[in-house]
């Protein structure tokens, strides 16, 4: 067992007694008052393993459900999950205890179950595949060499525009860059740092989704919390007397807070912090990004695409453009595929209206098929880039940012203000259990005050 290893599988234990209220090692806080703002699993995680600690604690939750952005959509008939998708890397993940102790049933997506079209609609060979994933993999040896012979970061996209001599990449190679990158991250290549793209951690196995949704998850955290849903904060002040929180509809006051607002939410200023946040933590919230990651679901009569594949890929002309869908009929009976793009395009997307999203969507896949395939009659599209609560998809690093302004913003104020969501897990950053271990790591850290 290496180091690495033993650290995540001491940390998921230490983590998770906190949760399910095995505090003997710390002063119980029996009655407290401590408000925390969000309902998402950071904000919901912390709720709990401080409630079992003997706070009294208060959830204020913008939106009229909870989960921020694990959104399970039902309105189609079928669980559909319009943000967060999957436990990433099952081994020693904190998600996955959760999911057998609440026995919520996953599904094992299989990446490589894929099938992949060429710009005209003919499937692409294996062969090709092959050569396409050498070329890559070259591609990030050579981009590693170039990060380490420069002094100052540069986007991974000019790093591609370095290494292939100002050359344009192939559109096969630029769906590789799409897939492979940009859908990870949420954000475009022109976008990402080449220093710090891959500067987390993970957990080692495979990925599961959640074929009932995602959202059972956190309906089984929040069970017994105070949450209050449709309080929209839009101050918080705090001091000596504590902290006093004002939404659209009520004030709330408590000893400390908890701030599990998405990255996005804190660099629009939609909260107004009195006083100012430090500057040393503004000037992280600006530096670090939100990418988009959006999906487009859509629902058929009938099914039109082969059964075996997890996922139908299209080598685009146009960059971005609907790079992939998951075929849901593989865990589930609905003849639905779900279409994801990201980073610019998907920006772009956010602007039309549904009816232009599915045109696009749908020639893209008559291409794949032909022309007298049906119309969907259901149609999910989100636009988190647009979503006033949650200001994207996820965090990443740009140029000009560091892992460390993922630290900084991890920073408490003062012992009043406290910091949460998956933007201040520098080791995990960007994914569910990066939300829900900050939410843990918060409570510990405010138990043991």
């Amino acid at each position: 067992m290496n180091r690495r290893h033993f650290l995540r599988m001491s940390l998921a234990a230490s983590l998770s007694g906190l949760l399910m209220g095995h505090v003997s090692h710390t002063r119980r806080r029996q009655g407290i008052k401590g408000l925390i703002i969000g309902a998402g699993i950071a904000g919901i995680t912390a709720a709990r393993a401080l409630q079992n600690a003997g706070f009294d604690i208060t959830v204020l939750e913008a939106r009229e459900r909870i989960g921020g952005r694990i959104w399970t959509n039902r309105s189609l008939g079928i669980p559909v999950d319009l943000g967060a998708s999957w436990i990433q890397g099952v081994n020693n993940n904190p998600i996955t205890e959760l999911t057998n102790a609440f026995g919520i049933e996953t599904f094992r997506t299989n990446f490589d179950a894929i099938d992949v079209y060429r710009p005209d609609g003919s499937r692409a060979s294996n062969a090709e595949l092959s050569q396409l994933e050498n070329e890559f993999e070259e591609f990030l040896e050579l981009a590693e060499e170039l990060a380490e012979a420069l002094d100052d970061d540069i986007s991974i996209g000019r790093a591609v525009r370095i290494i292939t001599e100002g050359e344009p990449v192939s559109p096969a190679q630029r769906w590789a860059l799409a897939t492979l990158i940009e859908l990870d991250y949420a954000a475009s290549i022109d976008d990402l740092s080449l220093f710090y793209v891959d500067s987390g951690d993970d957990f080692g196995g495979d990925s599961r989704l959640f074929p009932g949704g995602y959202d059972q998850i956190v309906d089984e955290l929040a069970k017994g919390l105070d949450i209050r849903l449709n309080q929209p904060v839009r101050l918080i002040e705090y001091g000596d007397f504590g902290v006093r929180v004002t939404t659209d509809s009520d004030v709330f006051e408590g000893e400390g807070a908890l701030i599990t607002l998405p990255l996005g939410v804190l660099k629009s200023r939609r909260v107004t912090f009195a006083p100012p946040l430090p500057d040393f933590k503004q000037a992280a919230i600006n530096r670090l990004q939100m990418g988009r990651l959006n999906k487009v679901a859509l629902r058929f009569p009938q099914q039109f695409w082969p059964n075996d594949p997890h996922f139908i890929s299209y080598i685009s002309q146009r960059a971005g453009e609907f790079p992939q869908f998951m075929n849901a009929r593989r865990f589930s009976n609905a003849n639905l595929l779900i279409g994801f793009v990201a980073g610019r395009f998907s920006a772009a997307l956010e602007g039309m209206p549904d009816e232009q999203v599915v045109a696009q969507a749908m020639q893209v896949l008559r291409t794949i098929f032909d022309n007298t395939i049906p119309d969907p009659d259901g149609v999910l599209v989100s636009r988190w880039g647009h979503d006033p609560f949650a200001g994207g998809s996820y965090a990443f690093i740009p140029v000009g940012a560091t892992p460390r302004d993922l630290d900084a913003l991890a920073e408490p104020v003062n012992e009043t203000l406290f910091f949460a969501g998956e933007a201040t897990n520098r080791r995990f950053a960007a994914t569910v259990h990066g939300a829900y271990l900050s939410g843990l790591r918060e409570a510990e850290r405010i138990i043991a005050l």
